[in-house]
């Protein structure tokens, strides 16, 4: 009966991102640094400090798509879904058809939850994504 309770709850609850996405060449240099400390703080599994990093990193440079992906998986791997569920939508609309962020199943999730998008843009080479 435990196996299935547990069973139950993981079928519930997305998958997490196991990985953080690195910086683009396009990262400013004020969120660079950023960057590379909140994924140190990721690998290490330590998500506050990660999140405390990428939401440095969002600071500095607001339209990072990568910065919002990574705040998000931190702030999902800390338990804080609901922030993170917003920062894994501002990360879509920032990287439209990126397909890491638009296939990452938080996203799925948070879509399913309270639909924001009504027409996903899409770029070529990628494909479309239905609502």
């Amino acid at each position: 009966m435990l196996t299935g309770m547990v069973a139950a709850c993981a079928a519930s609850r997305p998958v997490l991102p196991s990985q953080v996405l690195a910086a683009p060449t396009a990262t400013s240099e004020k969120a660079a640094p950023f960057m590379a400390e909140g994924a140190r703080y990721f690998l290490a599994g330590d998500w506050n400090r990660a999140s405390q990093a990428f939401q440095q990193a969002v600071v500095a440079q607001p339209e990072l798509a990568e910065a919002h992906y990574n705040l998000a998986v931190s702030l999902d791997h800390d338990g804080k879904t609901t922030e993170a569920k917003k920062h894994y939508v501002l990360a879509a609309n920032l990287a439209p058809g990126n397909k890491i962020m638009w296939d990452a199943p938080p996203f799925h999730d948070a879509l399913k939850a309270k639909p924001i998008m009504k027409n996903p843009p899409i770029q070529k080479n990628y494909p479309a994504v239905a609502f």
